[in-house]
């Protein structure tokens, strides 16, 4: 494969396949490369450094486990008492045993009840050296095999204690049940700096490995910390990038409806003669263009759509717009209501849908929007009213604002809208679930 090859990398040669999950056919070098390739695949973060240490705890482990195997034949040779001696790498190998299981099910070493319960174990069999290691032979490592398998503990004490002057206490005490069970017989065997270099090697090898797990848990803490802020930042600029749409397409909207009307009155400029012979027509045009400069002082000088953040803003941005209907508002129940941004803009599309058609068909004195919620205060609830001439069902419901626009852009809102005509004029009603509510049932 060259280099230029998309399974390779260029300038590396080709990318090293990844070793598939072993079967019952396989082979054990298989097996091999797949548990190395797992261990390798462990996150970089705090919970894969704990695991790690997992494993090098039981790492450390196996490997005086192996050693003992080997060295067990000469120990239990010439051992005072070789069926003792049998027995304590049995008890051993149990206990190894629990330690594996405790510490994968737990996946960290920082665990007290663990660290106690090995430690104290390798202690009482440090101790008890005195009684089934060889006379002369017991300050040696592998006659006298407990000295050699506790290096485990020691790691293990090192990484699993939350405090290191507990960590100090669990090397103190392999050392001094240590010291107590070789030191006479290494003092007979002009032994005694053997005996107290190991002893005083539980304390190194404990700082040592002390001072790089805090340092290596510093540096997994602090890229946890930037993966999150990256996350953040990650979500940050989602957001900006669905604000910046949502502006674009308010802007795009209101340019809409601006040059609508402008080429509206361009249209009645053409016609001018025929509108002039027609009072309804020119009473048509001066409510057209009297909405049309309202709107253009809105946007120019007034509340912007960008700053709607609730549905409070929302009705108070197409009062302004329809200020020359008389519209009598009431926001106060739905003022605290957030809605998220798509959502107000389509709210606020409805609304002046339903507005334009009271401005262009009610022929109304007065038009009334109040926001509320329900009994329960699980449902937010828009009405408009106008005191006009009603509605027409045929016309009404063959138009594209209630055929099509309204009814689509509810259901995006997970809402709905009526219309009734109680007497004169129109009542439209707009619903739509509480924000909260809404996150739980599409969740659920």
């Amino acid at each position: 494969m060259s280099a230029n090859d998309p399974g390779g990398r260029p300038g590396l040669g080709p990318r090293r396949r990844k070793p598939q999950r072993p079967t019952a056919d396989s082979g054990r070098i298989e097996r091999v490369r797949w548990v190395w390739s797992r261990l390798w695949s462990v996150p970089a973060s705090l919970e894969g450094m704990l695991f790690l240490g997992v494993c090098a705890v039981l790492g450390l482990r196996l490997t005086s486990f192996g050693q003992l195997v080997v060295a067990l034949p000469t120990s239990v040779s010439s051992s005072p008492r070789p069926i003792l001696d049998l027995v304590l790498g049995g008890v051993f190998l149990i206990e190894s045993i629990w330690l594996a299981r405790a510490l994968l099910n737990a996946r960290t070493p920082v665990d007290t009840r663990i660290v106690v319960i090995d430690t104290a174990f390798m202690s009482a069999l440090l101790a008890s050296q005195y009684v089934w290691a060889a006379s002369g032979l017991s300050h040696t490592t592998w006659e006298a095999w407990g000295f050699g398998v506790s290096m485990s503990t020691v790691l293990l004490v090192a990484l699993g204690t939350t405090r290191f002057r507990y960590a100090i206490l669990g090397g103190a005490s392999l050392a001094l049940c240590y010291l107590v069970a070789v030191f006479d017989d290494a003092r007979a065997a002009d032994a005694t700096m053997t005996v107290v270099t190991n002893a005083l090697g539980y304390f190194a090898n404990i700082f040592v490995a002390r001072f790089v797990w805090t340092f290596l848990k510093r540096t997994a803490r602090a890229a946890d910390r930037a993966r999150e802020r990256e996350a953040k930042a990650r979500a940050e600029m989602i957001a900006a990038r669905e604000l910046a749409e949502f502006r674009r397409l308010s802007e795009r909207r209101t340019f809409t409806d601006f040059l609508h009307d402008q080429a509206f009155l361009m249209q009645v400029i053409a016609e001018w003669d025929e509108v002039a012979a027609d009072l309804t027509r020119q009473q048509a045009v001066r409510k057209q263009a009297r909405r049309a400069a309202q709107f253009s002082r809105t946007w120019v000088h007034g509340r912007g759509q960008n700053e709607l953040t609730t549905i409070g803003d929302v009705l108070r941005h197409a009062a302004d717009e329809f200020a020359h209907l008389n519209v009598s508002l009431v926001t106060s129940l739905v003022d605290n209501i957030h809605l998220g941004s798509e959502a107000l803009y389509e709210l606020e599309s409805v609304l002046r849908t339903v507005l334009t058609n009271v401005d262009k068909h009610a022929d109304a004195c007065r038009v009334t929007v109040h926001g509320g919620l329900d009994e329960a205060g699980t449902v937010w609830e828009v009405t408009v009213y106008d005191d006009g001439v009603g509605i027409d069902e045929e016309a009404h419901t063959r138009g594209h604002g209630w055929g099509e626009q309204i009814p689509a852009a509810m259901a995006r809102l997970g809402g709905q809208a009526t219309y009734s005509s109680p007497g004169r004029g129109t009542l439209v009603t707009l619903t739509g679930v509480m924000p909260d509510l809404r996150q739980h049932e599409e969740i659920a």
